[in-house]
């Protein structure tokens, strides 16, 4: 029993150790994009996702908990690329009325 353990303390370690670098970088991205939706929400399901992946290697969750925890991650996904395609509308529609209303002030 006690051979088991020592090997597995390294990999708590090292988890820890990337869950914290993570959790500072994802901290730090969202702290300088705050308010933008698409970069929250992207954060989020990269940070579910990491955590359910650990979480499934340490314990075996019940069906119930990692159905529900693939409904979330399939949602925020879905968010992500909504709130996506919203920037890239707004984007291309804003260059075309700049591109018109440059155009009609040199006149």
């Amino acid at each position: 029993m006690t051979g088991s353990g020592s090997k597995a303390i390294p990999h708590v370690i090292g988890a820890v150790t990337a869950a914290f670098f993570y959790g500072l970088f994802f901290w730090r991205i969202a702290r300088s994009n705050r308010g933008n939706k698409f970069i929250e929400c992207g954060l989020m399901a990269i940070a579910l996702t990491l955590a359910m992946a650990f979480l499934s290697s340490l314990v075996h969750l019940p069906d119930w908990a990692f159905a529900s925890m693939l409904l979330l991650i399939f949602l925020l996904c879905v968010a992500t690329l909504f709130f996506l395609a919203q920037r890239a509308y707004r984007a291309l529609s804003g260059r075309g009325t700049r591109q018109r209303t440059s155009g009609n002030s040199r006149r």
